[in-house]
């Protein structure tokens, strides 16, 4: 804060709340449904000096002082749509309590980015909180936040590893027990029974047989007899998420099959043994256009294309959600450091699917670690 000029910090997006509350305790909170919608904010305010005030509806209180982050904790209620949201009058008289009425006010306005952390309030609130501070200057502070969720703590990465074992244990047991002839839902529901008997909540499974298209599971498509089935797994432990993928076949595989698992496992892998400390998020895409060629793949990087591929998007940071900064692509700049998390999912389209064998690493002290245990070999089903 000191470095940008900011004297305080209005926090109110609800991913940003959580993570400076106390985040682990939010994961199976029923709060979390209806903290999300920006009807009824929660606002923490950081001053550069002093101790950070908690300002929060009547209804979440007791949820949010649980975790004892913060001592300060000031109540609003609601009182009706045609009266003053009382929250706005809060923050006003907070900050000039503080001495900072003319002062410079950072918030979560976000630069463009998809990841940037955007305000949890209605704009027009945000307005008229400028209003009851017209001498003060208000700027963009998604960037100070985003540093500080990037770079994960030994208690995070320890979280998402325990969700990431979950999905290692769903993955070996799901196999076993999906068949020919169940629809996707069926296979989706399956998978979200045994995550869910690994004390982690699932929140992102998507089951696709046959070629790759839709993003939902389709209860009129079923899994035939030597169709390829992508399988692909997100959950939470304490709040923290894991999300990776792996591939079957029902009944016996081709040669043709599992080559194609075994190169897209081959250049995943090969391109995270590459990741280290100080290069890019960006310089990752270039890393794995060179493991195509190692495997005389290289016409798949040269298509100018949108969306995820090696020729702009391969992967996506991990955290309190599923997909943040930083954004494994051509655009992102960022430079690693250890405690970073992210996922790689380069695909290889052939033989009338798209493989893709998706893993979950954090960034070390020397390079990186793969933390999913799962083979990444053609699943027989």
């Amino acid at each position: 804060m000191a470095e940008r000029g900011i004297d305080v910090l209005l926090v109110t997006n609800v991913e940003n709340v959580v993570y400076l509350c106390g985040s682990g305790m939010f994961d199976h909170s029923w709060a979390m449904n209806f903290m999300t919608p920006i009807a009824y904010p929660s606002v923490i305010i950081i001053p550069r000096n002093g101790n950070p005030i908690l300002i929060v509806h009547d209804v979440f209180e007791g949820v949010l002082t649980q975790a004892h982050a913060i001592d300060d904790v000031r109540v609003y209620f609601e009182r009706g749509r045609d009266e003053e949201q009382p929250y706005i009058e809060m923050v006003g008289q907070a900050i000039t309590n503080l001495g900072y009425a003319n002062g410079t006010i950072g918030v979560e306005l976000g630069c463009g980015y998809t990841t940037d952390p955007k305000i949890g309030m209605p704009l027009n609130n945000l307005l008229r909180i400028e209003h009851t501070l017209p001498n003060a200057d208000f700027v963009d502070a998604s960037e100070i936040l985003r540093i500080l969720r990037m770079i994960k703590s030994n208690h995070e990465i320890d979280c998402i590893k325990r969700a990431t074992e979950a999905v290692d244990k769903t993955f070996a047991h799901c196999f076993e027990v999906i068949r020919a002839g169940m629809n996707e839902q069926e296979i989706v529901n399956v998978c979200n029974r045994i995550l869910s008997e690994h004390d982690v909540r699932p929140v992102w499974t998507l089951a696709i047989t046959g070629h790759r298209r839709p993003l939902s599971p389709r209860p009129n498509v079923k899994l035939e007899k030597g169709e390829i089935l992508f399988l692909d797994l997100g959950a939470t432990f304490a709040g923290y998420h894991t999300d990776f993928n792996r591939m079957a076949v029902v009944g016996k595989g081709s040669e043709t099959q599992r080559k194609a698992c075994s190169d897209i496992d081959a250049i995943t892998r090969g391109t995270l043994k590459l990741v280290k400390p100080g290069i890019s998020a960006a310089e990752i895409i270039d890393i794995c256009k060179n493991e195509y060629q190692k495997r005389g793949l290289a016409t798949l990087t040269k298509h100018d294309t949108r969306g995820y591929g090696v020729h702009r998007k391969i992967g996506h940071g991990i955290g309190l959600t599923l997909s943040e900064a930083p954004q494994i692509t051509t655009y992102d700049k960022t430079i690693l450091e250890p405690g970073m998390t992210f996922c790689i999912e380069p695909t290889l389209e052939a033989h009338g699917a798209v493989y893709v064998v998706e893993e979950v690493a954090v960034v070390t002290r020397n390079g990186s670690e793969i933390l999913p245990k799962a083979e990444g070999n053609l699943y027989e089903i």
